[in-house]
């Protein structure tokens, strides 16, 4: 008898920690990334990303981000982004990262990169719709200069 008991609270206890496990690291719905070629980003250069033909009906959450190098000479950097479903734009925004302090310390998460990221806004995804995302720096300084990688993120938990 004790022995059944055992092994009962071992599979409870295995099941728990594998759906703890599964729930902290859910994959997001869809992400890219662009990287910049030498790291120098042109006004004129929006990125595009495409989600094609979405296959969920599932409000999801859309999130912007950025890395930086210490070759970027400014602390903060902003973003303007549009959002387009099949074409017709349903949301526009601008996003203000402080990618490094008063004291040129890195903000964000990474070691060599400061990587920033921005919740942008909820997206009711329609299946079978085609989704763009433009998006452009609107810092005064042209190019910039430090910015590796821009990425956008879309799932279903919203990240702050």
């Amino acid at each position: 008898m004790r022995i059944k008991a055992n092994t009962s609270l071992r599979l409870v206890l295995s099941v728990l920690l594998t759906f703890m496990i599964w729930s902290c690291n859910r994959m997001p719905y869809y992400a890219q990334y662009v990287n910049l070629e030498r790291q120098t980003w042109d006004s004129h250069d929006t990125l595009r990303f495409e989600l094609h033909e979405a296959d969920t009906t599932a409000l999801q959450h859309l999130s912007l981000g950025v890395r930086a190098t210490g070759a970027y000479e400014y602390r903060k950097l902003n973003v303007g982004i549009e959002v387009l479903d099949n074409g017709k734009a349903c949301h526009k925004d601008v996003l203000s990262y402080e990618l490094f302090d008063t004291d040129g310390i890195r903000k964000g998460d990474g070691t060599v990169y400061s990587e920033n990221e921005r919740y942008v806004c909820p997206l009711q995804i329609k299946k079978g719709h085609t989704y763009t995302f433009k998006v452009y720096h609107l810092m005064r300084l042209d190019p910039i200069v430090g910015i590796s990688n821009v990425f956008i993120q879309i799932s279903d938990e919203r990240e702050e």
